[in-house]
This record gives structure tokens, sequence and C-alpha cells, in this order.
């Protein structure tokens, strides 16, 4: 596969570490918001972890001055053990690339 080049990043800590967030391209922004939106309404998709790993693989996280990509499970456990901090990166991206809709924006209101 791949990698695509990440977009737009943005620099932020979290749990001591510092992390490049990107924007997600279209088409994966729409099916993780679609999985993350059903999960809450308690839809739980069965391919959760599979979405959490699409959205975390548009970070890197900086080792030694060089920012290399959250491309597997076992990577990302490495670089961020807690939960806690886990679900921090996870929330920064979901505002990060879907923050608008918080603002009360919604696909009616966008200019076109």
């Amino acid at each position: 596969m791949i990698e695509k080049p990440l977009i737009d990043e943005k620099q932020t800590e979290v749990g001591g570490k510092t992390f490049l967030l990107s924007k997600i391209p279209s088409i994966a922004s729409r099916e993780i918001l679609m999985n993350y939106s059903a999960g809450e309404k308690g839809e739980l998709a069965a391919d959760s972890t599979k979405t959490i790993l699409r959205m975390l693989s548009y970070c890197s996280v900086d080792i030694a001055g060089t920012f290399q990509r959250l491309s597997t499970a076992e990577f990302i456990d490495a670089q961020i053990p807690s939960v806690k901090d886990l679900m921090k990166l996870e929330a920064e991206m979901l505002e990060y690339n879907f923050g608008f809709f918080g603002q009360g924006e919604s696909l009616r209101s966008s200019p076109m």
C-alpha cells in the first residue's frame, strides 16, 4: 500500500509527546464519520478498531526529531500506552477533521 502524504498538518501535544494531525481525505473522512456516528447511536460497528486505526493513520508522532506515521496497532500501543491519551488523540483528530459540525455548520449551511 502506498502511504499518502499528510495534508494540512497541525501539531499537538498528548501524553508528553508531539503529534502531527492531518486532514483526512474526503472519502476516508466520510467512512470514519459514519462508523463513529453508528457507535454513538449504540450500534458499535463490528470494525470499530479498523476505523480507529484508519483515522490514526493520518497522524504522526515525533520520535527523536522525525515524525513517523501511526501505521499499525502495535506501533500505536508502543507510542500511546495509555487509553486516556489514546482517546485524547482520537478526540483531537475528530475535532480537527469534523469540528465544523459543532459550530452549527451542516451540509446545507456550507457554501457550495
